[in-house]
């Protein structure tokens, strides 16, 4: 008896391998394409940003930590850098995003929550770690990406709240 092909599916594989080859080629480009030189000095061509994400692509690449939903989060990562460094914002407190978000029943207080404690656990994990919140900056981070999944499921939000402890660590060796 003959089996049944469906092609549709094979049409969906191919789509995401042909997405995780463009992620992979994008990876490899981007520390070409960060620095130039000029009289002698090596210069950054683009802004910090697309430095941190090359960055970290270069560090998944040599650590051959190749996955799709790892390069996602590299990207969302980058964008997140450049909105942090260039906006100021209100709350004070991990707490009140989380408060807020119940409140108005808006899922954009968890992400902006999620990419708070992401900013934080990176640049200035002292801050936890001073007080003995060690795993606080992990699992709030967590909890607002995955509370603004349920929100809004984007999936990004998902992948981020999965693995935001290995981005957090791959941010904090970037930088170093």
């Amino acid at each position: 008896m003959a089996e049944i092909f469906n092609f549709l599916n094979e049409v969906e594989k191919r789509r995401k391998v042909n997405e995780f080859t463009l992620l992979l080629e994008r990876a490899s480009r981007s520390k070409k394409e960060i620095f130039k030189e000029e009289k002698g000095f090596i210069i950054l061509k683009n802004e910090f940003e697309n430095f941190f994400a090359s960055q970290m692509n270069s560090f998944l690449i040599n650590e051959k930590k190749i996955a799709e939903d790892i390069f996602l989060c590299v990207l969302y990562v980058s964008s997140l850098i450049k909105k942090r460094l260039s906006n100021q914002y209100s709350f004070d407190y991990i707490i009140d995003y989380f408060l807020k978000g119940f409140e108005k029943e808006n899922p954009l207080f968890f992400q902006e929550g999620g990419d708070f404690c992401y900013f934080i656990c990176v640049f200035f994990p002292e801050l936890f770690e001073k007080r003995g919140l060690d795993d606080y900056g992990f699992d709030m981070g967590r909890f607002l990406y995955y509370q603004f999944y349920l929100m809004s499921e984007q999936e990004i939000a998902y992948h981020m709240s999965r693995n935001f402890k290995e981005m957090v660590e791959i941010g904090q060796k970037c930088l170093r």
